[in-house]
């Protein structure tokens, strides 16, 4: 005796969106009585063949035909069926012909939801685009509800293709980073699917509006001045990174200007590659995302000889 032979006419019937019946005919038992039925499934091009649940769950030797469950909705696959014996599995049947299980509504929440940044009166929106097992139908698309925290209406913007990843909601009335609350769930033409769960999303900041108040600054070598500053207070604006110092020779005009950024919210920087025995003029600023805000008024610092 040997396992038996592989099972014939492999035929699928009765399909749902994550189930369908799958029939076939006995092959050679090979004087060893089949004891069991094995069915596998596999998404074609490049799908490898795995074992599928079913109903019964354990599908005895006497059976042709059986329930598969648990498949994913509008998605292609083929089937195949193999024989057991007391001496083991046999080779499986020759695959199914090819199908397709039926729409259904998208059964998960998109995910990644996060933004922000931008021009001045946007709320960028960014999430991860779903891939196409969870797409579960044609006509695909996002749709987004948001809010400014606090208010009592959403708003909401549907977004067509599966592969978009941002939206950009522009109005003037925004103001510079202002916090909302942002949801996103995915639809397709059976309907919309789950919501996730709400993120907070600032709009657009704007270039810091203040100017430090005062600056001094002092040759401490031939080559190096030490630059302090007041500090300017958090702005409503964005969030303050840190303070850019332009400093330029007397005599030159502003826009000759060489620039270095802090980075962090200290209050004095050291500057360095500088000409022995020159007057220097020192502006500082402070920067956000958006840009870089007014210049303090200027201070002189003269470097060693």
């Amino acid at each position: 005796g040997s396992p038996p032979g592989p099972p014939g006419g492999v035929v699928v019937r009765d399909i749902g969106d994550t189930t369908v019946q799958l029939s076939w005919s006995r092959g050679f038992d090979n004087h060893s009585p089949i004891a069991k039925y094995t069915l596998q499934a596999r998404t074609p091009p490049s799908g490898k063949w795995k074992q599928v649940r079913t109903n019964p769950v354990n599908i005895e030797g006497n059976a042709e035909t059986a329930q598969v469950l648990g498949l994913m909705p509008w998605m292609d696959y083929e089937f195949r069926v193999s024989a057991s014996n007391i001496l083991g599995t046999g080779e499986p049947s020759g695959p199914s012909s090819r199908i397709r299980t039926k729409e259904a509504v998208p059964s998960v929440a998109p995910s990644g939801l996060s933004g922000g940044g931008g021009a001045p009166g946007e709320l960028t929106i960014n999430w991860t685009p779903m891939s196409r097992e969870y797409q579960n139908g044609d006509g695909f698309g996002y749709l987004l509800s948001f809010r400014r925290q606090g208010s009592s209406s959403w708003q909401t913007a549907r977004v067509p293709g599966a592969d978009t990843q941002y939206f950009v909601y522009s109005n003037d009335s925004i103001h510079p980073y202002t916090p909302f609350e942002v949801k996103i769930r995915s639809y397709n033409r059976r309907g919309d699917g789950p919501e996730s769960l709400t993120a907070i999303v600032y709009s657009a900041e704007e270039e810091p509006k203040v100017a430090p108040a005062k600056v001094w600054a002092k040759g401490s070598s031939s080559s190096e001045m030490n630059v302090s500053w007041e500090p300017v207070l958090q702005d409503m604006n964005g969030i303050l990174l840190g303070y850019e110092i332009r400093y330029w020779k007397a005599g030159d005009k502003e826009a000759a200007a060489d620039r270095v950024r802090t980075a962090g919210l200290d209050s004095s920087a050291r500057v360095t590659g500088l000409y022995p025995n020159t007057k220097y003029h020192v502006t500082v600023r402070a920067y956000n995302r958006a840009g870089t805000g007014p210049a303090s008024p200027s201070a002189d610092a003269m470097t060693m000889k």
